[in-house]
């Protein structure tokens, strides 16, 4: 069999070689200048490299938008994990105030972008939802995986309130797809949804305006369903904890 220099000059090459020397036109002038599609810095990369990040913290950010869903193996997870350990790329450098105004514009228009928001929110929420991750901040506090109940809850409130179900033996669905319902002002999901009784139940310590606004137009367009509706308030929530706080073995004293 006859090989033939893959740059296409025709020219037979000795066994085991791709090109005649001097042939390899990736050798020539292989490097050319990119613009990173996350921060916008320009940064040499090879012709044949599919590379459109600049450093590994944009290309991260790349992977997030555009790899969700995929499902790294357990073994590629490790090779990823141990090519990171003790990697000193980083150290010392900083980013001059151009680059980080620029990271600064890119990740606000990604934020502010519906499609792309929700994207970098699912990798977020997914971890959250599983109990891997949980917020050390104000605004999540009560939030989490609850190993009690086997799900995850948004508040104490919500935590208690499937205690108390769970206590009387009553089977609820925790904001499933029966607890969803559209509206012309966003989607309304409430936290319980009871089979046995074909209710719902929504813990709610505070109603804003923008939820009232969103509640009546929901009442509007769902009449049959909204008489179905229980809102626990500060009042309603009160009586229960005092009746089943001491029953329970897990009760969450911070208010929602």
């Amino acid at each position: 069999m006859i090989n033939v220099c893959k740059c296409g000059c025709g020219l037979e090459v000795k066994s085991g070689n791709l090109y005649i020397n001097g042939h390899n036109k990736r050798k020539e002038n292989s490097t050319i200048k990119k613009q990173c599609i996350i921060c916008g810095n320009t940064f040499k990369s090879y012709k044949h490299k599919k590379q459109n990040t600049c450093s590994k913290s944009c290309g991260l950010m790349s992977m997030a938008l555009t790899n969700t869903g995929r499902k790294n193996t357990a073994e590629s997870c490790k090779k990823i994990s141990n090519s990171l350990l003790g990697n000193t790329n980083f150290l010392g450098h900083t980013h001059s105030e151009e680059t980080k105004n620029k990271i600064r514009l890119k990740s606000k228009e990604q934020w502010n972008n519906s499609l792309t928001r929700s994207k970098l929110l699912f990798g977020i929420t997914k971890s959250i939802l599983s109990g891997k991750y949980t917020p050390q901040n104000n605004s999540f506090i009560g939030r989490g995986y609850k190993e009690d109940l086997g799900h995850f809850v948004r508040s104490t409130w919500e935590a208690n309130i499937a205690r108390v179900l769970n206590y009387l033996k009553i089977n609820y669905e925790y904001e499933s797809k029966k607890c969803r319902f559209e509206t012309d002002y966003g989607i309304i999901i409430f936290d319980f949804y009871i089979p046995s009784k074909d209710i719902y139940l929504e813990p709610k310590g505070y109603i804003s305006n923008k939820q009232k606004i969103k509640y009546l137009n929901f009442v509007d367009k769902y009449p049959k369903i909204a008489k179905k509706v229980y809102i626990i308030d500060g009042e309603v929530y009160n009586k229960i904890s005092e009746k089943f706080n001491e029953l329970l073995p897990i009760w969450e004293r911070r208010n929602k």
